[in-house]
């Protein structure tokens, strides 16, 4: 969206700054499929923005978070499912590879898993000396990658490929 309720560089003066008065320019934006959402994240309400918001970007996240809030019992999932399509030998083939990941509760999310875990495994991996690639990397290297899933899928995190 050009709304601009993400710009995260322009101040915003919040002083008596509802959000229905913020949310303005996405009015044009709005259709049947998304009203729904947006009038649930409460763009369109009276309430007044918080004080500690100084950007676009810092309001939004505070609808969000006060919308989206996980409450304790509640619990997440993550499903991803990737399909390449690609020519080997002359013939056409496919690929599926699928990940779920179920979350436990609001603080062992499925988020906090796939996100956090591969980061602690990647820091286990260059302070035990199985890693030593030096400088900064991405995690495309297969140094990085072989251990980090393997570690992932002792803890129950993996893709399941299948082949066409």
């Amino acid at each position: 969206m050009h709304a601009g309720l993400t710009n995260e560089t322009d101040a915003v003066d919040v002083a008596r700054l509802s959000f229905k008065k913020w949310s303005a320019p996405v009015l044009s934006f709005m259709n049947k499929e998304n009203e729904a959402m947006l009038k649930f994240l409460g763009l369109f309400d009276e309430a007044i923005v918080p004080a500690t918001a100084k950007t676009s970007a810092d309001i939004l996240q505070f609808l969000v978070e006060t919308k989206l809030k996980m409450l304790p019992a509640d619990k997440d999932m993550i499903v991803m499912l990737h399909e390449f399509e690609y020519m080997l030998d002359g013939k056409n083939k496919n690929l599926q590879s699928c990940l779920i990941v179920k979350g436990e509760d609001s603080l062992r999310t499925a988020m906090a898993k796939t996100v956090g875990l591969p980061l602690g495994i990647a820091a286990k991996l260059i302070l035990n000396g199985t890693l030593q690639l030096k400088g900064l990397h991405i995690p495309t290297a297969k140094e990085i990658y072989e251990p980090v899933l393997q570690e992932l899928e002792k803890a129950g995190i993996k893709f399941i490929e299948t082949a066409g």
